[in-house]
C-alpha cells in the first residue's frame, strides 16, 4: 500500500485549526489529527460551530468525511484538492456543531501507474444518504463501473429503491472525465452527462470535481450501475 500526506484546515470565520495525516491510499482508515496536539477533531473542537473544511492531498485524488465514531453516521463529506492549489472559497459547507465523537477521515488514491488507466472517486447521494464509490478505469474512453468504496457493491445494490439526487466525480490529477452514465438493468442508458478536467492551477474555478450533477431524480432499481469514461493525463 502507498501513502501520502493529507492536510486540512477546519473552522469558521473566527477560528481555524490544522489537521494532518500520513494517509494510506485506497482506505477510510485515515483519521486526521491536530498538527500540534495530535488530537482528533471531536476532542480538539467539541461544541464548536464549523462551516468550512479545506483539505489537500499530495498527488492523485482524495475525499473526506466527518463521521461519528459511536453511530458511524456521516455528518459531512467532501473533496480534497491537490496541494498547493487551495482555494478557501471552495471549502464552505452547511454549518454544524462539532460532536466529541466526530472524526475527520480521508480516503486518498494514488495516480494510477498503468498507462491509459485512471483512478476515480464519486460521492453519490440518494434519499439524503451519501456513499463514496471508486473505480480504476481499464482503458481510455472505456466505460468502467463505480463500486461502493467499502463494500464493493454496485449502485443498484447500495441504493435499491432510493432516488439519486446528486453525483459528483473526481478523477486523478490531469485526467479528463469524458462521460458519466447511469445504466438500468436492461443495459439501457437512462442518464448521461459529459464531464471535463478539474483545475490544477492557481485561480482555477473548480479544484475538486470533474463533474457535479445536482438536482437529479433518478429512481434506482436492482441491477442499476453508474459508469464513467475517462482519458488519463
Amino acid at each position: 500500500m502507498t501513502t501520502q500526506t493529507v492536510v486540512a484546515n477546519v473552522g469558521n470565520a473566527s477560528m481555524m485549526k490544522s489537521y494532518t495525516d500520513l494517509a494510506t491510499d485506497g482506505s477510510w482508515s485515515n483519521i486526521l489529527l491536530d498538527s500540534i496536539s495530535s488530537q482528533p477533531l471531536g476532542i480538539l473542537q467539541p461544541g464548536t460551530r464549523i462551516d468550512r473544511i479545506n483539505c489537500l492531498y499530495t498527488a492523485g485524488l482524495a475525499a473526506f468525511r466527518l463521521q461519528r465514531t459511536d453511530s458511524l453516521q456521516v455528518v459531512r463529506h467532501g473533496w480534497a484538492a491537490k496541494s498547493p492549489y487551495n482555494d478557501p472559497r471552495e471549502g464552505f459547507m452547511a454549518p454544524m456543531m462539532v460532536n466529541p465523537k466526530d472524526t475527520l477521515q480521508v480516503h486518498p488514491m494514488a495516480v494510477n501507474s498503468t498507462a491509459g488507466d485512471t483512478a476515480c472517486l464519486a460521492w453519490i447521494t440518494a434519499n439524503g444518504k451519501s456513499e463514496l464509490f471508486t473505480v480504476t478505469t481499464s482503458a481510455d474512453n472505456t466505460a468502467a463501473e463505480l463500486l461502493q468504496a467499502e463494500t464493493g457493491q454496485t449502485v443498484g445494490d447500495t441504493f435499491f429503491g432510493a432516488t439519486i439526487s446528486h453525483i459528483e466525480v473526481q478523477c486523478e490529477d490531469g485526467a479528463s472525465l469524458v462521460s458519466l452514465d447511469v445504466i438500468d438493468n436492461t443495459g439501457g442508458t437512462i442518464y448521461t452527462q459529459r464531464g471535463g478536467i478539474r483545475g490544477a492551477y492557481v485561480g482555477a474555478m473548480n479544484l475538486y470535481t470533474n463533474i457535479d450533477c445536482n438536482n437529479l431524480s433518478i429512481p434506482v432499481g436492482k441491477g442499476f450501475a453508474v459508469k464513467v469514461k475517462t482519458v488519463t493525463a
